[in-house]
């Protein structure tokens, strides 16, 4: 969904993160690990991410300025948050929090990788597949079968017209209907960096499909809730949270966010601004009435987070989404099959 993968190069990143911080934690100044972190093998962005930090460490003695460079993988309400924490000589414990902040709402974790691949890729690959047999049976099967009515000369029905028809258009523009595929693709692809404006029309279109709209969404309120209760339990006030949480979440739910932070500027309880908006379940609302009633927020918020992500990895999401692709599967072998075998079952009547 990013350009140039940034989600890999995050991934890569808060690995040599993680390292940095062990080599800390042993002892090593940070100017020293990252010579060594250099030293190792890597692709020529790790490095060249490395020398960023090493170079901002020796002109200020913090990794900040280095971190802000990267926006797409460390995000500035991150940076402001360890460079507020390295001018209180707390940077190392900051830096490490949120990189275990990053691992969460990216579902970097293995375990959270394997079941949301579990759940994607099986479908999709199922989706390419009735892809591939509509294609067979429209540009090889079909046409036999429009021969062999020809030579009986009698009168087809309307179904087995239509799909006769549509052998012929797909035949023609195959090549369109590929290229139509791909470039929704690329537009989705590339909506959030090259396009901002497609972007909203396409989180709209993820969240209404079947399954995966189910998926788009709790990935979604998994990191608002995930951001809130990690800037909140930094100190940071409800407005900086929500406009934080905004920026990690994908449309429509940035829009609703940046709503629900304006009301709360106004003075309006969290709860009653999410009220306001259809994109937040009752659950949280819920959450979040009773965290600010007993100001356990962050709290409440992260244990529900959890909760999102344990969702993740169910493989109700993908069982369901195979049993639809089943279904139409075998809803369009079936049709053509009808439409194909009909005028045979109606001149066999006649005999």
């Amino acid at each position: 969904m990013f350009k140039r993968h940034a989600s890999t190069d995050r991934e890569r990143f808060l690995d040599l993160l993680h390292q940095l911080d062990r080599y800390q934690t042993g002892g090593v100044p940070p100017g020293e690990a990252l010579a060594i972190l250099k030293t190792g093998p890597g692709p020529t962005d790790s490095r060249r991410f490395l020398q960023t930090l090493q170079d901002s460490y020796a002109k200020s003695r913090g990794l900040a300025d280095g971190l802000a460079q990267y926006p797409r993988v460390f995000y500035p309400f991150l940076t402001d948050l360890v460079r507020r924490a390295e001018q209180d000589h707390r940077g190392p414990a900051m830096l490490q929090q949120c990189v275990a902040f990053l691992e969460r709402i990216t579902i970097l974790d293995p375990q959270n990788k394997q079941s949301i691949k579990a759940v994607i890729d099986y479908p999709l690959m199922m989706a390419v597949v009735l892809f591939l047999l509509m294609a067979m049976l429209l540009i090889f099967v079909i046409p036999t079968f429009e021969e062999m009515f020809q030579s009986f000369g009698a009168n087809l029905p309307d179904l087995t017209l239509s799909v006769i028809a549509l052998s012929h258009g797909f035949s023609d523009y195959w090549w369109v209907a590929l290229g139509v595929i791909l470039i929704l693709y690329f537009l989705w692809r590339s909506a959030k960096n090259k396009w901002p404006v497609l972007a909203p029309f396409s989180g709209r279109f993820w969240r209404w499909m079947p399954v995966i709209g189910t998926i788009y969404a709790r990935i979604a309120l998994m990191r608002f809730l995930h951001t809130v209760a990690f800037m909140l339990a930094a100190n940071r006030t409800l407005p900086d949270a929500l406009s934080a949480a905004a920026i990690v979440v994908d449309p429509p739910y940035d829009q609703a966010l940046q709503r629900v932070r304006t009301q709360a500027l106004s003075g309006q309880s969290l709860a009653d601004a999410l009220r306001k908006e259809t994109l937040f379940d009752r659950q949280i609302i819920e959450a979040a009435a009773v965290g600010e009633r007993t100001h356990t927020l962050s709290a409440v918020f992260d244990v529900l987070a959890d909760q999102y992500q344990r969702q993740l990895q169910s493989p109700l999401l993908a069982r369901r989404l195979e049993v639809i692709l089943m279904i139409l599967l075998a809803t369009v072998v079936g049709v053509f099959m009808i439409a194909m075998y009909l005028p045979l079952f109606k001149l066999a009547g006649s005999l």
